[in-house]
């Protein structure tokens, strides 16, 4: 504890740290610019960043939204094709059965 006093001490000694110390009207300067500063890019760029990341989100759903579409195409169209794959199997399986009883008939 008695350091910090005569550290304190010697500060007021030395005419540092008191309110119109050029260190610390820097101090004050730099912090009012900061501030300054910080709220003009709150205003001007901050809304510009929000309404570029919406409309990322918006477009990321549309996408995904158009993938689910496609798949529920793609699976339709694969339940299609193997529907038509199956009753050409049938067809085919009866032409050849048909086939075979014509040749014994014809034996």
């Amino acid at each position: 504890m008695f350091h910090m006093a005569q550290l304190f001490n010697n500060v007021i000694a030395a005419g540092t740290g008191g309110p119109l110390d050029p260190n610390f009207l820097a101090n004050i300067t730099g912090i009012v610019v900061f501030v300054v500063a910080l709220v003009a890019l709150r205003i001007l760029v901050w809304p510009k960043i929000t309404a570029g990341l919406d409309e990322r989100n918006e477009k990321i759903i549309s996408e995904i939204q158009s993938a689910e579409e496609a798949r529920e195409q793609a699976k339709s169209a694969l339940e299609d094709y193997e529907r038509e794959l199956s009753r050409a199997r049938e067809e085919a399986s009866k032409m050849i059965a048909d086939a075979r009883t014509q040749a014994k008939a014809a034996r």
